[in-house]
């Protein structure tokens, strides 16, 4: 049994060779000399561990990086937990308001000592969680009422919607049922919900995840925010956790969603341009890259009363929509004029032809180009009659449409 209340332990260095060094050097699972006699060591095993009030300090003036993690009380119950193994197993870990903090501040390390590569060696070290041989089995794992902090320096406040680089979590609440930690990977059953400073509200997130430090999977994914569910398979993927300060243009995704409907409302805590678009997109596909660089195939969208959309889509540019090069190849969209001007209001504009006249407007083919710049080249059925288009159209702001190239009915 081993008990602490009221604790404050630190881990902290000024210069490469931590204060504590002779601890970490004592644990370290690296190589050793195999022609001294091994010591025994500290040997004895754990049943239950209890803790109030604990506060970790890790204070990295070095690289500049500092974590804190707090306990408001922590509850271990063990069948084999000792210092001399290599597998700890738990029956369950119950904890109470944890409180984890991250923040970088200015690094004490010369610049002329750093490189990329040299950067990323130290990070990955940093963030290690353990050898490949170390393996943790929790049977039950419960958190109640948690904070996540991840603040990056900056020389500007946060922004109103989701920040990479000024991120919180409050009111965590998570239970993993069998979970394992095998090294820098984690698998584990998964429920959890949580709220984003932003406003970004996980209502329920239920998932067979997988976590290192480069990335998460959350397979047989159940996920509910404010306005959306989505289901099936989500990753997110990076070099390393700094990545996530830079979250649209280096976070690599892939999805592959079924029987999903996502609301404009929920994008726009990441992309705040699609604020007013007031869209519910129910979803089936698969999607892959980054934010700013999105490739969809076999694609089934329905956005608006009475539009669908069934293709593959290349989407480069985003979160700016009207700065978004799109690439589409349709094998099926269809559309009213309603849900049309509601999406592209520009089109509002278009008196010569009566766009309005066209009622609906079902499409195969190819769109390529900007929002307000593309080409078609496909078959557009419509209740006037049937149109081959091959044409460039223009949609100017404040100025008059522009459309030139072939039109040709049946």
């Amino acid at each position: 049994y081993i008990g602490l209340d009221n604790a404050l332990i630190k881990f902290q260095r000024t210069d490469s060779v931590w204060q504590q060094q002779f601890i970490f050097d004592y644990f370290s699972s690296g190589p050793r000399d195999t022609t001294k006699k091994k010591s025994a060591g500290i040997r004895f095993n754990l049943q239950k561990v209890e803790m109030k009030n604990v506060r970790f300090e890790k204070k990295d003036g070095w690289l500049g990086n500092d974590m804190t993690v707090s306990v408001g009380q922590l509850q271990l119950d063990a069948d084999k937990l000792s210092l001399s193994g290599k597998t700890f197993d738990i029956n369950a870990l119950v904890i109470d308001q944890p409180v984890v903090t991250i923040a970088n501040r200015k690094r004490n390390k010369p610049v002329d000592t750093l490189s990329l590569q040299n950067v990323k060696e130290e990070i990955a070290r940093a963030t290690h969680w353990g050898d490949d041989k170390t393996i943790f089995r929790i049977g039950y794992l419960k958190i109640t009422n948690g904070t996540f902090k991840d603040d990056k320096l900056t020389d500007r406040p946060a922004f109103a919607h989701f920040d990479g680089k000024h991120i919180l979590f409050t009111g965590i609440n998570a239970e993993m049922k069998e979970a394992r930690f095998e090294g820098d990977t984690v698998f584990s059953r998964l429920t959890l919900q949580a709220k984003e400073r932003s406003g970004l509200e996980v209502k329920q997130l239920k998932a067979d995840v997988k976590i290192t430090p480069v990335g998460m999977a959350f397979s047989n994914l159940d996920l509910r925010t404010n306005r959306s569910t989505i289901r099936n398979f989500f990753s997110m993927s990076y070099d390393d956790m700094d990545d996530l300060g830079y979250f649209v243009s280096r976070v690599k995704l892939a999805a592959s969603f079924d029987s999903s409907y996502v609301s404009s409302d929920d994008i726009a805590y990441f992309a705040p341009a699609l604020a007013n678009w007031k869209k519910n997109i129910t979803l089936r596909g698969k999607v892959r890259g980054t934010i700013n660089d999105l490739v969809g195939r076999d694609m089934l969208v329905q956005a608006g009363n009475s539009t669908l959309l069934n293709g593959d889509i290349t989407m480069t540019g985003l979160p700016d929509i009207n700065q978004t090069f799109i690439d589409f190849k349709a094998n099926d969209f269809h559309t009213t004029y309603a849900d049309a001007v509601t999406i592209i209001p520009a089109l509002r504009r278009i008196s010569s032809p009566n766009l309005a006249a066209l009622s609906y407007v079902n499409f195969k083919g190819n769109f390529t180009g900007f929002i307000r710049d593309f080409v078609t080249y496909g078959t557009i059925q419509t209740a006037l009659g049937t149109i081959r288009s091959d044409i460039n159209m223009k949609l100017p702001p404040g100025q008059d449409p522009v459309y030139s190239g072939t039109l040709s009915t049946d």
